[in-house]
């Protein structure tokens, strides 16, 4: 089995991990698979398709045109060609919304060839006019034909026209005409939205977790409140712990800052990612708050979990919530909103679910968390992340995929 798969980043971010820990996993299963991409290192065999330059002359077009997808032909044209030499029996699909890449003629060729497709729902992209996410906007139109959208200057901007009903319609004759497709949802929420979407036909519709590697987040001692100085220089107290690889409105910023002037005691918020323009100086303000630059070492990340007392996540639109199932499988305790994926990240006695941002709210979750102890829920997180979001697991599901998509074409599923 022969595969390549598709995503604006390798190895890098969220999505980029996924991607690169995908095609380490499935060579247990023989599959032979290759990545194209944009930005990251992948191996020899792998394809880098755009350069900087490109990349910036479509993201100019998508939003002086409102036409996000449909630039980028001459890498488009390298990338079939390099699709002509691998000669794949699947393509997947994963990010492909960072204008890198003509949908059009990928698709073209896709349905030309007859190459079967698996699209990973990494956001509702996919199956909207433009949007990444619309809960928060309570748009319900990517259901019917899109048009009149509320998030226009939003996600992938567009500065003068709204085309989204016409992106929508142009995916769905994309997806249409590429069978058979597979659609691959990384949370139970957003499956079943794209049950209710154009993709709603697709020959498999399935949900597979993302995954986290488990091996490397797990409980992991550090010295790493001494070494930042969590409560006062103590090294002790109680940490709450935040974390978004860049931080906005979208992920909490603002909900973050109201909690941060609450806080009193031995409380003690720690911040990690790029902060949003005005984030250094709205955090000096704030003497209870440590900020910490993300980083690509998953071994810190797993120290910076471990060494919290519980991790709080605010945002309302997530498609799974990659942080919240590492945070768990670290021993640490989760509460987050009732709100898109997040309910299915919080098992029980594995932290809270809150219904609004509000910081009493916040507070009083807090509180009772406080109370029961970190430690008599450890264990309850460590076993909820290893049976729903363990890798090789995962992994496995997708390699399923892969096989019933070759059997609905008509070979024989095996490698």
């Amino acid at each position: 089995m022969r595969v390549v798969r598709i995503n604006a980043v390798y190895g890098l971010a969220s999505t980029g991990r996924t991607v690169k820990q995908l095609d380490e996993g499935l060579k247990e299963y023989g599959v032979d698979s290759t990545t194209v991409y944009f930005a990251g290192k992948g191996s020899e065999r792998d394809f880098c398709m755009s350069s900087p330059a490109s990349v910036k002359l479509h993201s100019a077009m998508a939003r002086l045109t409102g036409k996000a997808g449909y630039y980028s032909a001459h890498s488009t044209r390298r990338l079939i060609k390099y699709l002509e030499g691998e000669k794949p029996d699947i393509v997947h699909l994963h990010n492909l919304h960072s204008n890198f890449i003509s949908l059009p003629l990928l698709f073209s060729y896709l349905a030309h060839r007859g190459i079967p497709a698996a699209v990973t729902l990494h956001d509702c992209w996919w199956f909207t006019g433009k949007c990444t996410h619309y809960t928060e906007a309570g748009c319900n139109r990517w259901q019917e034909a899109c048009g009149n959208c509320p998030r226009l200057k939003k996600d992938i901007p567009s500065l003068f026209f709204d085309r989204t009903e016409k992106l929508l319609k142009d995916k769905q004759g994309f997806f249409a005409a590429v069978r058979p497709l597979a659609v691959i949802g990384v949370s139970d929420w957003i499956t079943n939205e794209a049950k209710k979407s154009i993709l709603g036909d697709a020959d498999i519709i399935k949900r597979v977790y993302n995954w986290i590697d488990t091996d490397i987040f797990k409980p992991t001692p550090s010295d790493f409140r001494e070494r930042y100085a969590v409560a006062c220089g103590k090294g002790e107290g109680y940490m709450i712990l935040a974390a978004a690889s860049q931080w906005s409105e979208s992920k909490g910023w603002g909900a973050f800052l109201r909690l941060a002037e609450r806080l009193d005691g031995d409380m003690r918020l720690v911040i990690i990612g790029r902060l949003p323009q005005g984030g250094v100086e709205a955090l000096s303000r704030l003497p209870r708050v440590t900020h910490i630059e993300a980083t690509d070492s998953q071994s810190e990340l797993a120290e910076r979990y471990s060494a919290a007392d519980v991790f709080v996540t605010l945002s309302k639109e997530e498609s799974f919530g990659k942080v919240s199932a590492e945070a768990l499988a670290c021993g640490t305790p989760v509460i987050t909103v009732n709100s898109t994926a997040n309910p299915e990240l919080v098992g029980r006695d594995c932290g809270l679910v809150i219904e609004d941002t509000e910081p009493d709210t916040v507070l009083g979750a807090i509180g009772e968390l406080r109370h029961r102890g970190k430690d008599t829920m450890t264990a309850a997180c460590r076993e909820f992340a290893l049976t729903g979001f363990e890798k090789r697991a995962c992994i496995r599901q997708v390699y399923e995929v892969y096989t019933e998509l070759l059997k609905l074409k008509g070979g024989s599923g095996a490698c």
